[in-house]
């Protein structure tokens, strides 16, 4: 939601908004909620509480107090309301992953004005998030027409044209905006470029344009203190504590009244977003879609002997009756962001690179079932450097060619070593496997976590729009499976010969599909 003055509610509301604004959530969730029950009709109040909510990772509450607000703004748009604030709650949605929530309050701001350059924007990204490309174009279109000088707007257009396939519109489009002065914008539109560059065939422009990009990105990342090397001594330590004396001696029993959860891991770009949005569509299962749950409780095991500590020595140290206190902080922070699961429902928690936390999982959970989904390496690797992920420890590995297929195989090792010691209840799939026959696949996969057949799972496609989903395979699983993914590497096939010792041993064995 962009800063701006609140419309009504003096110096308490005033005083409620620098708290938001200062990051002090906390605070602010208390000071907008007072204002909210002394002044209920007040849009501001609901909308800053929403606001705040969201990101202290309560997002069931967040959309209640920004639906609410939107529906107070959208009755008082007669009675002079900008049109703006009600674009302020979509955004707000959006960045909760609620895209279809917004566009009701998208299409009464254009009702209201209909030159709204901004909020044509908005439907655009909302649409896109919903599988509509050719719909989202046309108000991607309208966006840039009446806002020409926006960068962001002609960005999302050309990102457009390009998944519409009008690849000479958004070559054209994105060529021009290398130039701009903007940063974001800059490395933004080389990366869809390379992307653009592939699909019409010039595999070596692309590549060396996607490498330009990622090293501008890479060296703004380290002139701000990232070492990769921190993140790779982490991998290597994780066995080296987590062994399987210390799971035997730590981890205690499930008692709890609760079904543990199923747990989806793998690397990046590996088809666990597909794979989630199949299994999601069992109704035994609701998705977390991704959400940072067992990252939150590995903060939350203690501090002695000392806060820097790694897990396993801070959880020694907590007692024994760590694991199920950190089990009910699990389901309460699950339940804040997802409502109340179903009765009987198991919880699907996706977070694809909670495979280097494999360990804590079965700490957590010692009856919980995970599924590691692999991916040839070359794909994998391709697909991870011409993404644009937010940065981050993990993602900056990827800006590198050669440190991305080191860090691959690093926690590729390290899962291969933790699964010895995980027991019962571990599958792996193939996405190779997965999208030439995915009925073979989910078979026994259901029938291994205990739950029957059911044919929702083939069609994912018509409700995925439906689902939260916040990795950048938001548009392909709006589709029916397909395999055009697979076999991309080939196109770049001499790139490998580089990162060969990191990439063989991951490589899938002759007579698989690679």
């Amino acid at each position: 939601m962009p800063e701006r003055r609140p419309s009504g509610g003096g110096a308490d509301a005033a005083a409620a908004v620098a708290l938001m604004q200062a990051g002090d959530y906390a605070r602010a969730i208390d000071a907008f909620r007072h204002l909210a029950g002394r002044q209920p009709g007040l849009a501001v109040a609901h909308a800053g509480l929403g606001r705040c909510l969201g990101r202290s990772g309560q997002r069931v509450a967040a959309l209640a107090s920004l639906t609410h607000a939107g529906e107070l703004l959208q009755r008082g748009l007669t009675r002079g309301v900008p049109a703006d604030a009600l674009l302020d709650v979509a955004f707000e949605l959006q960045a909760l992953h609620a895209h279809a929530a917004s566009l009701c309050f998208i299409d009464a701001a254009l009702d209201a004005a209909p030159a709204l350059a901004r909020a044509h924007h908005l439907k655009a990204i909302a649409l896109q998030h919903g599988g509509r490309a050719h719909d989202a174009l046309r108000c991607a279109t309208r966006a840039s027409a009446l806002a020409p000088g926006e960068a962001n707007a002609l960005l999302l257009r050309a990102t457009l044209e390009a998944q519409c396939g009008h690849l000479d519109a958004a070559r054209a489009q994105l060529g021009a905006l290398i130039d701009d002065r903007n940063p974001d914008i800059h490395v933004r539109a080389m990366r869809e470029l390379g992307g653009v560059l592939d699909r019409c065939g010039q595999h070596d422009a692309a590549f060396d344009m996607l490498r330009n990009a990622n090293a501008i990105q890479l060296a703004a990342l380290r002139a701000r203190g990232f070492d990769p090397a921190r993140t790779m001594a982490a991998i290597e330590r994780e066995p080296a504590l987590c062994t399987a004396a210390w799971l035997q001696r730590h981890a205690g029993e499930h008692d709890d009244e609760r079904p543990a959860p199923v747990f989806l891991v793998g690397f990046y770009r590996c088809g666990t977003t597909l794979l989630e949005q199949m299994l999601a569509s069992h109704p035994g299962l609701v998705t977390s879609s991704e959400n940072p749950l067992i990252a939150q409780l590995e903060r939350a095991v203690g501090t002695a002997p000392d806060p820097a500590a790694h897990w396993t020595e801070r959880w020694a140290a907590a007692g024994p009756h760590t694991a199920k206190r950190l089990r009910a902080l699990y389901f309460r922070h699950a339940e804040a962001m997802l409502g109340p699961l179903p009765a009987g429902a198991r919880l699907l928690d996706k977070c694809t690179m909670n495979s280097m936390h494999a360990g804590f999982l079965r700490a957590l959970f010692p009856d919980a079932s995970i599924i590691f989904a692999r991916r040839d390496p070359r794909d994998v690797l391709l697909s991870c450097f011409m993404q644009s992920f937010t940065p981050g420890a993990l993602t900056a590995q990827l800006l590198d060619w050669q440190q991305a297929a080191r860090f691959h195989d690093a926690v590729l090792r390290q899962w291969s070593c933790m699964r010895e010691r995980l027991g019962d209840k571990v599958f792996e799939t193939q996405y190779e496997e997965l999208v030439r026959s995915p009925e073979t696949t989910l078979r026994p996969l259901l029938a291994g976590l205990g739950l029957d057949w059911h044919d929702g799972v083939l069609r994912f496609h018509e409700t995925a729009h439906l689902r939260p989903i916040s990795t950048p395979s938001f548009a392909d699983v709006t589709k029916p499976v397909h395999a055009s993914a697979s076999g991309r590497w080939q196109r770049h096939a001499a790139r490998f010969d580089d990162i060969q010792p990191w990439i063989a041993p991951h490589v899938p064995p002759a007579g698989r599909p690679a």
